[in-house]
C-alpha cells in the first residue's frame, strides 16, 4: 500500500508505519508494507500565477508581485496511491477437497 502525505497535515511517516504495523498486527495483513510519500507544499498566486519562494519553512499568505491571497495547490492531501490485494483460498475441514 502506497499513500500520499501532503507536509501541511503534520504528519511522521516512521509514526505513520508503527501505526499501520499496529492496526494489521495479528492479521492476514501483518507484515505488509506500508509506502509513505511526503508531498511539499506548493502556493500559487491565482491573480498572477507566481509561486512565491519559502523563506526558512515560512509559507507565505501573500503574493510578493501583486499582494493577492496566495492558494496552497499542493502539500494538504492525504491520499491512497496504490493498493493491491492478493487472493486467498479457503480450506474447509473435512470437505474432503470439495466446495
Amino acid at each position: 500500500m502506497t499513500v500520499a502525505v501532503g507536509e501541511l497535515l503534520g504528519a511522521n511517516a516512521e509514526l505513520l508505519r508503527s501505526a499501520w504495523n499496529f492496526v494489521v498486527q495479528d492479521s492476514i495483513d501483518e507484515g505488509v508494507p506500508i509506502e509513505v510519500e511526503m508531498r511539499p507544499v506548493h502556493q500559487v498566486c491565482p491573480s498572477c500565477g507566481k509561486t512565491p519562494l519559502r523563506v526558512q519553512q515560512v509559507l507565505p499568505r501573500y503574493c510578493m508581485n501583486c499582494s493577492s491571497a496566495l492558494r496552497t495547490s499542493e502539500g494538504n492531501e492525504l491520499s491512497l496511491l496504490h493498493i493491491s490485494f492478493e487472493a486467498q483460498v479457503a480450506e474447509f475441514a473435512g470437505s474432503g477437497g470439495r466446495h
